[in-house]
């Protein structure tokens, strides 16, 4: 499929921060989401909408893609503590449930009425792209990933929280607040003979009924996700056994593209003395195309696919990077297990740029920052394979077994999770990234596309 499917990129055609042309088309009885995007939506250029050059990503500049607080901080201040221990005695019997899923994890587990769980969580972090309608997607995959990380597949509703830059114009408010709107969910459907185009909260299956917008000195982009749930529809990430293996359905290195993509576009010191030497410009371009459409890709089928080959524990992997999602994770295991990550997927070139920069950049630590990435999946070894051939028959793009879990050698190592002192690192083709949302639901009906011009969103 992908020979048939992957249009090579020939060439790249950058003419100004937010003005690129691009070509795109469509391959027999579909078009890929990536397709869909520009033929619909267009680049992103403020000038055709009256908006003065706005940068977007202002606030990303700041270098927080790391922002997260670590559980350390909040047990500094009995944060933790306060959660995890509290004083039950004066709820009624309903809500005395356990487990509670443990604050380091994606999401809340309380009991509601008739043998019914609700999950929840909510996500914000800074723009890293400076196209609002892309960002917009992009907030919406990364939000809802804490479900797909429990195995809920279904949401029943989102809300959207954004915080809008108190520099911006009214005329610029309004028109950065619609777009990213309507990537979130946006109300317009597109429908065909053949399958319904939606956007990102409509293409989950959910829709958007509220939240909150406020203003702040640079742009913050979030929601909260609620799912109302039998048992059987969910999945506690604490079941992880001995002999099982640790499946990753995104690669890595997608924070460090558009961090590096923006150090390109403003002509950094950094860009130029550690960047240029490693990377072309117009692979550096395709790298962050590559990053852009794997962050806009739901974990949707992912967390489907988990039901149907035994998955024992799961997170998304953001801001704490890899091993940090990792860690949390083997924490909150009932049994003493170790997990040992000993494979790094990257996007190609992400790894070799990496290696250019500070210590912190280094995908090699596997504590690099991701947006919107993969779930890091434990489940049993005899089902890996089988899991990641049929996630790339409905996705189109690979997964990878990344680690083993292993019951713990001493008591120290229970609940931990380390790196290989042999980590292989696995080069993941741009190609691959483009090949996004090859089936839109009914069987046999397929859509790969991809521009062969660069298109910064």
């Amino acid at each position: 499929m992908l020979s048939r499917a992957v249009w090579c990129m020939s060439s790249f055609l950058h003419s100004s921060r937010r003005v690129v042309l691009f070509r795109a088309g469509s391959i027999q009885d579909g078009i890929s989401f990536a397709h869909w995007l520009f033929q619909s939506q267009g680049v992103w250029h403020p000038g055709r909408l009256s908006v003065d050059q706005i940068l977007f990503t202002e606030g990303m500049r700041l270098q927080v893609a790391a922002s997260r607080a670590h559980p350390s901080a909040c047990e500094t201040v009995g944060m933790l503590q306060f959660l995890d221990t509290p004083n039950l005695s004066h709820l009624p019997p309903l809500l005395l449930f356990a487990p509670f899923a443990a604050t380091e994890l994606d999401c809340c587990v309380i009991p509601v009425r008739n043998n019914l769980k609700l999950i929840q969580t909510t996500d914000f972090f800074y723009a890293n792209v400076d196209d609002p309608y892309t960002m917009g997607w992009i907030t919406c995959c990364n939000v809802l990933s804490d479900l797909y990380a429990m195995g809920v597949v279904d949401c029943d509703n989102l809300l959207l929280l954004l915080g809008i830059p108190t520099a911006m114009s009214v005329e610029e408010r309004t028109t950065i607040t619609s777009l990213i709107m309507q990537g979130f969910q946006h109300p317009r459907l597109r429908i065909s003979s053949i399958f319904l185009l939606q956007e990102c909260a409509l293409k989950a299956g959910t829709s958007v009924r509220g939240g909150q917008t406020t203003y702040n000195p640079w742009v913050l982009i979030g929601g909260a996700a609620t799912a109302v749930v039998p048992d059987s529809e969910f999945i506690m990430p604490n079941q992880a056994e001995g002999g099982s293996v640790l499946v990753l359905t995104k690669p890595l290195g997608t924070q460090l593209a558009v961090t590096a993509y923006n150090w390109m576009l403003d002509r950094t010191d950094v860009w130029t003395e550690k960047c240029t030497p490693r990377i072309s410009e117009e692979d550096m371009r395709s790298l962050y195309n590559a990053a852009t459409l794997s962050m806009c890709r739901l974990n949707r089928n992912a967390a489907r696919l988990m039901h149907k080959h035994g998955a024992q524990a799961c997170t998304d992997v953001t801001g704490f990077g890899v091993l940090g999602h990792a860690r949390n994770l083997a924490a909150v295991q009932t049994a003493a297990v170790t997990f040992e990550i000993n494979r790094l997927p990257c996007l190609a070139g992400a790894y070799y740029l990496s290696k250019a920069l500070a210590s912190r950049h280094h995908l090699d630590t596997a504590l690099t920052p991701e947006t919107s990435g993969g779930l890091l999946i434990a489940m049993p070894e005899k089902n890996a394979e089988a899991y990641c051939r049929d996630l790339f028959e409905v996705d189109g793009t690979p997964s990878w077994i990344v680690g083993q879990v292993s019951a713990a050698a001493t008591p120290a190592e229970a609940r931990t999770a380390r790196l290989s002192a042999n980590v292989e690192i696995v080069e993941v083709p741009h190609e691959t990234m483009f090949v996004v949302g090859v089936r839109f639901g009914q069987s046999g009906e397929e859509g790969v596309a991809r521009p062969d011009l660069a298109f910064p969103l």
